[in-house]
C-alpha cells in the first residue's frame, strides 16, 4: 500500500478531528486524510505556523483569558466554542490520545464518534498487574517476579523478595497507570525501600488507589520501547527505540525512577535478533489483545533490552498513542512509509484495506537518525516564562559546543566531551552563541542537517504561567543526543541549557481555575499560600488537595453508598421503622393498583433505550440535571464482561422508570435509577425499585448492593433529603481509595441550603458534619447512623 491507495480510501471519509492540549501532537493525519483538523486548547509558538498548512481551531485563541480545570480531552470537548466547532462538522470521528469514561460519555451524549478503544479495555492493559498476567496468556514470559499486596509489604516482606529475587529490585505499583515512571521505583537498599514506602503511604492517605505491587528482579540492559498497531491482518511493528530516562537537565528527579523524558531513535547497536525478538512480542501480545479485548491500533511496549546477554524483557503496555508519537510518524512518512496513524483510523472506523503487516514493517526497519526532549519546569512550585523564544528551525553553533569543551578540558569518552555550563563570563559568551533561529517549521522533515533542531509542541509566549513539574517544549534533532544510557552529550545539554536561558523560567503566583459547577464556584489549590487568590478570584468554596484541618474541613471528593445484608433480609436492613412498614404495605398491595414489575436480566438494547429514554426525560425536568449515562453504555459493561440488568417498574402496560444494574463475580451495583411519580397510589415508586433491586441482588447470592457514588455535598446539587432517604433506607457511605481527599473551606454560602451535610474525617474517623447558616432554625435531619453527627453553625 502506498500513499497514492491511502488517499483513495481516505477521500470519502467523515471529518477526523485530532484532540489535543497542543496542536502539535495530531498534526501527521493532515498527510493522509483530506477531511482533517485538529482541536488544541493552548496556543502556542508553533499554533499559528501549523495552522498554515492544517485546519486548526485553538480554545486560547479563539477564546482568549478562557481556561480548563484540567489539561485533557474531557475538558476541551465540554468547552462551548469546542462543542459549536464541532457541531460544524457533518459525523465528526474524535482522534484522541487515550480513551476515558468522561470522553465517551460526552461523545455519545453529543452524537460523536470516537476512533479509540473502550476505557475499559485501556485499563485492563495498563493495570501493571493485569499487564503480567496477559503476558502469560499471550505466551510471553515475563521478569521473574511476582505481584504482592501492598499493606503486605512491610520489612519482612521485603527481605523474603531480596531472599528470592536479590538485591536489586523493581517495584511497580499496579494501579498507577498515568506513565512516565511514577509508580516505578528501583530498590537497591533498605533505604531505597524505607524511601519507597514513606513516598506511597503519603498518596495513600490522600486515598489514592494503591492496593497491588508487582516485585521483579532488576535487569540489565538500556530502557527501549517498540511501537505497534494491532489490525485485522495481524500486528504492525516498528524497531526497537531507546528511551530516553532521568535527565536531570530536564526534570525534577523527586518522582521516582524510570522518570521519561523522551527516545533517542539512532542511539543503540541492537542485533537483528534483538529487533526480531521485540517485534516478535509486540505481534504475539498484539495478536492476544486484538482477538480477547477487542483491542485494536497502536500501542506500545515498554521494554529492557540487554544487547550482552542478547535478551529482550517486557515491562509495561501503553494501550493507546505514546510519546514516540508523532515523531516517529514523521519520521516513517519522511521515508515515504504509510504511518501506524492510519491503521489505527482504519480499524477504529471498519474501513474496507487490505495489507501485509509483514511488508508494512519492513518499511520502518531502517529509519533516519532523530532523537527527541521534553523540557519540563524543574520546579516543584508555580512558574512562568519571562524570556522569549521562537518556534521553528534551528542552527546548532557546533564552534560553540568545542570551544567549551576546551574550556572543560575532559572528555567522559564522547567525541563532544563533558561541559561545565555557566562557569565563567567566556563560556556565558560562547553558550549565548549555541545555537541561532532559521526558518518557521515543525515537521520532521524541514531538517535539512543533523546541525539543525526543532523547538516545537508548546513553545509558550512569555508571561506564560506553568504548572509545578510542567512540561514546557519539545526539542526534535537530526542526530542522536545520547552519550551513554541516562546521559545526554554535550552538544544536547548545552542546547537544552541555552533554551532554559532563553525561556527564562522564574517563580510565579499560581493560576488558578475557577469550577463552575452549577452556579457554585469552586477552586482548587495544591498549597494554602494560594487561598487568597482564590478569595479574589470570587471562589465560593476553596478545596486544598490534601488532609489539612487547620484549613479547612477534612473530606473525600466522593463517596459510594452501599447496603451490607449481613445475612439478613433486605427488608431488615432498613434502618426506618416507617419506611419498612411503607414498604411491606406498597408490595403486598401492587397488584391492587395495576402495578407490577420486571427483570431485565441479560439487558436487551430496546429494553435499555426505553428505559435511557425514561431517565433523561425526568433527569431533564430537574433544575440541576447531571447526565452521566449514554446509549454506548450497555455495550461497554458487556465488553467489560460484566451482567447488566433492570428492574422495570409498570403501571398498566405503561412504563414509568426503574433502576439499571451491573453486576459481577463479587459486585452488584445500581448504577442508575428514576421513576416517574403517579398519583394513584401515591407511592415512592424510587424506593420500591431500590428495594426491588436489594431482593434481587440478595437472591443472587450477593452479600451486599452498592447504590451508586454521589458528589459528597449535601445541600447544593445533591439535597440534605436524598442523603436522608439513603441512610434511612439502610446504606452507608463507602470511600473508594481512588478518591481525592479535599480540606474545604466555605467562603460564601449563599448559593447553598440552610442545611449543609457531607461525610468528613475528624481524628481520623468519619463523621458527618451538618453545617447551619446562622439565623436559619435547626433543622433535625433524623437520620439513623453510626457515623457521628457534628452540628457547626458558620
Amino acid at each position: 500500500m502506498d500513499k497514492e491507495e491511502v488517499l483513495k480510501i481516505t477521500k470519502d471519509l467523515p471529518p477526523i478531528i485530532g484532540i489535543a492540549p497542543n496542536a502539535f501532537s495530531r498534526i501527521i493525519l493532515a498527510d493522509f486524510c483530506p477531511e482533517y483538523s485538529i482541536v488544541c486548547f493552548k496556543y502556542r509558538g508553533e499554533t499559528d505556523i501549523i495552522a498554515r498548512d492544517i485546519e486548526v481551531f485553538c480554545v486560547e485563541k479563539e477564546d482568549p483569558g478562557t481556561s480548563i480545570s484540567k489539561m485533557n480531552a474531557q475538558e476541551l470537548l465540554v468547552h462551548p466554542k469546542v462543542q459549536e466547532y464541532i457541531k460544524s462538522k457533518k459525523d465528526p470521528h474524535l482522534l484522541i490520545y487515550k480513551p476515558t469514561k468522561g470522553v465517551e460519555a460526552i461523545s455519545y451524549e453529543m452524537g460523536w464518534k470516537v476512533i479509540g478503544n473502550s476505557s475499559s479495555v485501556k485499563y485492563k492493559i495498563e493495570n501493571k498487574y493485569e499487564f503480567r498476567q496477559l503476558l502469560k496468556k499471550a505466551g510471553i514470559e515475563a521478569i521473574t517476579g511476582e505481584t504482592i499486596l501492598y499493606d503486605d509489604l512491610d520489612k519482612n516482606k521485603y527481605g523474603e523478595m531480596v531472599e528470592k529475587y536479590g538485591n536489586k529490585l523493581v517495584f511497580q505499583i499496579a494501579e498507577m497507570t498515568s506513565g512516565g515512571g511514577t509508580g516505578t521505583a528501583f530498590i537497591n537498599s533498605e533505604e531505597d525501600f524505607k524511601n519507597f514506602k514513606n513516598k506511597f503511604d503519603i498518596k495513600r492517605e490522600k486515598l489514592l488507589s494503591i492496593n497491588k505491587v508487582n516485585v521483579t528482579r532488576f535487569m540489565e540492559g538500556t530502557p527501549t520501547s517498540i511501537s505497534a498497531c494491532a489490525t485485522k491482518f495481524g500486528v504492525v511493528t516498528g524497531n526497537i527505540q531507546t528511551q530516553i530516562l532521568d535527565i536531570p537537565e530536564v526534570r525534577l528527579m523527586s518522582d521516582g525512577s524510570g522518570l521519561f523524558s523522551g527516545h533517542d531513535f539512532s542511539f543503540g547497536n541492537y542485533s537483528g535478533e534483538l529487533n526480531e525478538q521485540a517485534k516478535c512480542m509486540a505481534r504475539s501480545f498484539g495478536e492476544y489483545i486484538y482477538k480477547n479485548l477487542s483491542y485494536k491500533g497502536i500501542f506500545g511496549l515498554d521494554l529492557i533490552t540487554d544487547i550482552g546477554s542478547g535478551k529482550v524483557y517486557p515491562i509495561e503496555c501503553n494501550p493507546r498513542y505514546t510519546d514516540a508519537f508523532p515523531l516517529i510518524s514523521e519520521i516513517h512518512n519522511s521515508q515515504d512509509a504509510i504511518t501506524m496513524d492510519v491503521f489505527h483510523i482504519f480499524e477504529h472506523m471498519n474501513v474496507p484495506y487490505n495489507i501485509n503487516v509483514d511488508e508494512i514493517s519492513a518499511t520502518y526497519a531502517i529509519q533516519k537518525k532523530a532523537s527527541q526532549i521534553i523540557l519540563e519546569t524543574r520546579s516543584d512550585d508555580w512558574t512562568k516564562v519571562a524570556g522569549s523564544l521562537k518556534a521553528g528551525v534551528y542552527k546548532i553553533n557546533k564552534s560553540s559546543v568545542y570551544g567549551l569543551q576546551s574550556t572543560s578540558g575532559k572528555t567522559n569518552g564522547h567525541p563532544l566531551g563533558e561541559i561545565h555550563l555557566n562557569d565563567t563570563n567566556e563560556d556565558l559568551s560562547r553558550q549565548a552563541e549555541a545555537f541561532s533561529y532559521l526558518r518557521p517549521g515543525y515537521r520532521f522533515e524541514q531538517l535539512k542537517s543533523g546541525d539543525e533542531f526543532l523547538v516545537t509542541e508548546g513553545v509558550p509566549f512569555k508571561d506564560t504561567v506553568l504548572k509545578a513539574g510542567a512540561r514546557i517544549l519539545r526539542l526534535i534533532f537530526a542526530e542522536s543526543i545520547l552519550s551513554g544510557e541516562k546521559e545526554l552529550t554535550a552538544e544536547a545539554k548545552m542546547i537544552i541549557e541555552h533554551v532554559y536561558k532563553e525561556l527564562d523560567i522564574v517563580p510565579s503566583d499560581a493560576n488558578l481555575f475557577i469550577e463552575n459547577f452549577f452556579g457554585l464556584k469552586q477552586v482548587e489549590i495544591e498549597d494554602d499560600k494560594y487561598l487568597e487568590n482564590a478569595i479574589g478570584m470570587g471562589a465560593d468554596v476553596v478545596n486544598l488537595l490534601e488532609a489539612d484541618d487547620n484549613f479547612g474541613y477534612v473530606r473525600p471528593k466522593k463517596i459510594m453508598w452501599e447496603m451490607d445484608f449481613k445475612g439478613s433480609a433486605p427488608i431488615d436492613r432498613i434502618r426506618s421503622v416507617r419506611m419498612r412498614k411503607h414498604l411491606r404495605k406498597w408490595i403486598f398491595n401492587m397488584s391492587k393498583y395495576d402495578l407490577r414489575y420486571e427483570v431485565k436480566e441479560p439487558l436487551m438494547s430496546k429494553d435499555f433505550m426505553l428505559w435511557y429514554e425514561k431517565f433523561r426525560t425526568l433527569l431533564s425536568a430537574k433544575e440541576k440535571a447531571n447526565i452521566k449515562i449514554y446509549p454506548g453504555w450497555l455495550e461497554e459493561k458487556k465488553t467489560e464482561g460484566k451482567i447488566p440488568g433492570g428492574i422495570f417498574l409498570y403501571k398498566g402496560n405503561r412504563f414509568i422508570g426503574g433502576n439499571i444494574y451491573v453486576r459481577s463475580d463479587n459486585l452488584f451495583n445500581v448504577g442508575f435509577g428514576a421513576c416517574e411519580k403517579v398519583e394513584n397510589p401515591n407511592w415512592g415508586m424510587g424506593t420500591i425499585v431500590d428495594f426491588l433491586s436489594a431482593e434481587q441482588a440478595k437472591k443472587l447470592g450477593y452479600k451486599k448492593i452498592r447504590y451508586g457514588i454521589d458528589s459528597n455535598l449535601y445541600g447544593h446539587h445533591l439535597s440534605t433529603g436524598l442523603l436522608k432517604y439513603k441512610l434511612n433506607f439502610g446504606l452507608d457511605p463507602v470511600v473508594n481509595s481512588k478518591t481525592q481527599v479535599y480540606s474545604t473551606r466555605f467562603i460564601r454560602t449563599d448559593k447553598f441550603d440552610d442545611t449543609v451535610v457531607f461525610l468528613g474525617i475528624k481524628n481520623n474517623n468519619y463523621v458527618f458534619y451538618v453545617l447551619q447558616k446562622n439565623g436559619s432554625p435547626d433543622e433535625d435531619l433524623k437520620v439513623r447512623t453510626d457515623f457521628e453527627i457534628v452540628k457547626i453553625k458558620i
